[in-house]
C-alpha cells in the first residue's frame, strides 16, 4: 500500500537559523537550500530561502517560510530512534544545544526533549530493553 519513505515539512519564520540549528546542533545531513531555479549548499542571499531540505535515513524533511496562515511550532511533535539517548543528549549539549535530560519514561524508553527555534519539539530515545525492537 505505502510505498517510500514518509517525508515531512515544517514552516519557520526564518529558514537559514532553521537549517543551522539542525544541521550544527542535531546533526542531521543537509541536502541544501532551493532558490527556485536550483540547488545551493550555502545561502548568501539578502532574501530567505523557498526551501531547505535535509535527508534522514532515507527520509526527507523540509523547511520552509512560514506564511500567515500556516502554524508555526507547537502543533506537532516529532520523535527519533537514536542508538544511545545519553550519548546522542550529550553530543547535542556539546554542540550547544538547550534541551531536557534524559529521563526514563513509564513506556520502557530514556528520552530526551529539544525545540527548535521555531518551537518545534523533537524527542530522541531509545527502548530500554533491546528486545522491544524485534
Amino acid at each position: 500500500m505505502f510505498k517510500g519513505p514518509l517525508g515531512g515539512m515544517i514552516y519557520v519564520p526564518n529558514v537559514v537559523n532553521s537549517v543551522k540549528f539542525y544541521k550544527d546542533i542535531l546533526g542531521f545531513e543537509f541536502g541544501g537550500y532551493w532558490d527556485a531555479e536550483k540547488c545551493v549548499m550555502e545561502w548568501d542571499k539578502k532574501e530567505q530561502p523557498f526551501y531547505a531540505g535535509f535527508n534522514i535515513d532515507g527520509s526527507h524533511f523540509g523547511i520552509h517560510p512560514a506564511e500567515p496562515n500556516h502554524v508555526v511550532g507547537s502543533s506537532i511533535e516529532f520523535y527519533r530512534v537514536v542508538d544511545n539517548a545519553d550519548d546522542y543528549y550529550k553530543k547535542v549539549k556539546q554542540n550547544g544545544g538547550v534541551c531536557t535530560a534524559p529521563e526514563d519514561t513509564v513506556w520502557g524508553a530514556r528520552l530526551f526533549m529539544i525545540k527548535d527555534p521555531s518551537g518545534h519539539a523533537w524527542g530522541f530515545y531509545h527502548m530500554k530493553d533491546p528486545a522491544h525492537y524485534s
